[in-house]
């Protein structure tokens, strides 16, 4: 494709470990179902700081098949996959979308002052209450998938285990579905008060060793019906599979393991033996992020 008049555009690249690099290059021609999306502002995910570190970097099909996180980095390597801007040309023949629109959802090297997407990528405009310096809408995105996946029954329990920015999306959608019941683990005090501010019923710290049995108690022993795991650990993972309900007729638990899992632990023993009834037990849902060795 040939450049916009020779516009330019600039981008950041990660160079090496930590280091960060601002380049100048050509700003390409819009295909025909492709928008040119000016920048306003773009979020850094989770997935994204193992390439930051230099540890590793997220690869959307991994060795084994799956999104993980890998531990090669391939320098120089694009950063952001969460803009917002407002589109500034349309190709031919898009329709979604005319200048001048604000935008935002999710699109690969978001950290540049434009980039390229189709028409067709997960955007969505954002109304004339929303400021396009406010808004990112990926994560939200990411959070209604989730919340959608774990709806409790009625009268039902669910956690959620690690309320940082996704867990607390997270919780305010499942108030905004008109939730009850719902439980935070978290070690941080300030994010338990915010989560408790924002409508959850009960906040236990994760590191206490009373807080799962505390927790089960609130549900008559009988356990939670849901979880959404968000704390980026497998000692989370492994206190959401703790709380979970035996199986009911018509009903069984879920987890959703959303976290993404950036770390070289060791599976634990306890959560290994979980995971073996969890086949008969509860459903785990991973529409997250794992980590893979070089080697598997």
């Amino acid at each position: 494709m040939n450049s916009t008049n020779s516009a330019k555009r600039r981008v950041v690249r990660m160079t090496a470990a930590r280091k960060l690099e601002i380049f100048t290059e050509p700003l390409k021609e819009p295909g025909p179902h492709e928008i040119v999306l000016r920048i306003t502002i773009a979020g850094i995910c989770q997935s994204e700081m193992p390439t930051y570190e230099g540890e590793g970097s997220m690869v959307m099909k991994g060795p084994l098949g799956f999104s993980c996180i890998i531990d090669s980095v391939p320098y120089p390597a694009s950063f952001g996959h969460e803009p917002t801007g407002i589109v500034e040309k349309t190709g031919s023949e898009v329709t979604r979308f005319k200048p001048g629109d604000r935008v935002s959802g999710a699109g690969g090297g978001a950290f540049a002052s434009h980039i390229i997407l189709s028409e067709f990528a997960p955007l969505i405009k954002l109304p004339e209450s929303v400021s396009e310096f406010d808004c990112l809408a990926e994560p939200v995105m990411c959070c209604c998938n989730i919340v959608r996946a774990v709806m409790p029954p009625k009268e039902g329990y669910i956690a959620i285990v690690g309320c940082g920015y996704m867990g607390q999306v997270c919780l305010s959608l499942l108030k905004a579905h008109n939730v009850k019941n719902i439980v935070v683990f978290d070690p941080l005090l300030e994010r338990r008060q915010r989560a408790l501010s924002l409508g959850a019923d009960y906040a236990f710290d994760s590191n206490d060793k009373n807080a799962v049995p505390e927790a089960l108690k609130l549900t008559g022993g009988i356990g939670f019906d849901r979880a959404i795991e968000l704390s980026k650990g497998l000692s989370g993972l492994l206190l959401s599979v703790s709380l979970m309900k035996m199986p009911e007729a018509g009903d069984r638990g879920i987890i959703a393991a959303s976290s993404v899992y950036d770390k070289h632990e060791m599976w634990p023993t306890e959560l290994a033996l979980s995971s073996c009834a969890a086949a008969l037990s509860f459903t785990l849902y991973i529409p997250a992020l794992s980590r893979t060795r070089k080697d598997l």
